[in-house]
């Protein structure tokens, strides 16, 4: 039975680490290098994503620390919403 338990905590484990990278690849890329148009669409719904598969791995894993990160990085990513941004062009 803990074989099993440990085995089905390591997937969710690996599930969010995987989505937690996603998410901060994301974010980087949105931050960083402000995207526009279609590119920009992508790299959110990648995060949004990200950021849902974060939170039901940390339910699933009984973790508050890793709720808060995840509801972290999705505040970040709407800070960096497009409609916020100045165009520098002015």
């Amino acid at each position: 039975m803990t074989a099993a338990l440990s085995l089905l905590e390591r997937r969710w484990k690996r599930i969010f680490g995987v989505s937690a990278g996603v998410l901060v690849v994301t974010l980087i890329e949105l931050v960083a290098f402000s995207p526009r148009g279609n590119a920009a669409y992508w790299f959110y719904a990648a995060a949004g994503v990200a950021v849902v598969v974060c939170l039901y791995a940390a339910k699933k894993l009984r973790d508050a620390e890793r709720v808060n990160a995840a509801v972290d990085g999705a505040w970040l990513s709407q800070i960096h919403a497009p409609d916020d941004q100045v165009d520098i062009d002015d």
